[in-house]
């Protein structure tokens, strides 16, 4: 099971707070100004080569993301992250416009894209970035306003001071920065193309990382902060014949199966218990 990026480089976001490193910089200041604006949009991988496969984020990553990033300095701050959701998550989506064949098994795969940029580079930036996602055979339907604070500065991410604007705001700042330090760090991990277009991350041999991920030892420094809960939850399927592992982030298989031809209700599996452990 992959653990989620979002966890992976609290360690470089804290040392580019304390470089003040530039676009990091910036986001420690108010959510958005007069001369900014705060972005997002949805890009969803089509289920045809080479989005094809179980690397399809991270070939999205490097054939989309990264050369939108990077030939734009202009950018205060960005971050990204993946989804596998039914074309019912559709609030920040027309998904009339996301071709029928972008599905598979009910699904569509995305990466979701936020930003800030100059409020006069703004029409420019997303007029090139939909030539580049529709270069590569991905679709849209939209930029749309992201509403930083109230993403990023909820009470999900905030457990005290809730009452304080100001605590909001601060904390939206401080999150965004971790969150842009993870996708940069997931960026710099890429290698590919290979022969076929795909994109993966780096292989690591260390024995530090015994999964051969690099994302291993940063993983583990965050837990090592952090002392954030893990836990792994066990299920059996309804009639208990299938035993099922996972998390509360990332539920069993048996969770999100697809239900029975004929049936009426998903089958709903048996939790046997949850295990909580230190990483």
């Amino acid at each position: 099971m992959k653990f989620s990026a979002l966890l992976f480089a609290f360690v470089l976001a804290a040392a580019a707070f304390a470089a003040g490193d530039g676009p990091v910089q910036q986001a420690a200041s108010a959510p958005a100004t007069q001369a900014t604006v705060i972005r997002q949009v949805r890009i969803f991988a089509p289920n045809a080569p080479p989005f094809d496969n179980e690397l399809w984020a991270e070939t999205t990553m490097g054939r989309v993301i990264l050369p939108i990033v990077s030939k734009h300095p202009e950018l205060k701050w960005f971050w990204f992250s993946r989804y596998v959701q039914p074309p019912t998550d559709s609030g920040d989506t027309d998904v009339k416009m996301i071709p029928q064949n972008f599905q598979v098994q009910g699904l569509l795969k995305s990466m979701r894209f936020r930003f800030e940029i100059p409020r006069d580079q703004a029409a420019a930036f997303e007029a090139q970035a939909a030539k580049i996602i529709q270069k590569e055979g991905c679709a849209i339907s939209s930029f749309l306003d992201y509403d930083l604070v109230g993403d990023l500065g909820s009470d999900r991410h905030l457990g005290q001071g809730r009452d304080s604007r100001d605590r909001r705001v601060q904390r939206a700042a401080r999150i965004v920065a971790f969150y842009m330090e993870t996708s940069r760090l997931a960026l710099d991990c890429l290698t590919g193309p290979d022969a076929k277009g795909y994109f993966q991350f780096e292989k690591n041999d260390n024995n530090q990382n015994p999964l051969g991920s690099t994302f291993e030892t940063a993983h583990h420094v965050f837990c090592n902060i952090t002392e954030v809960p893990l836990s792994v939850l066990v299920f059996t399927d309804a009639e208990g014949k299938q035993l099922s592992i996972g998390t509360y982030f990332q539920p069993p298989g048996v969770l999100t199966a697809a239900k029975a031809p004929g049936a009426t209700t998903q089958p709903k599996p048996k939790k046997l218990g949850e295990v909580r452990i230190r990483y």
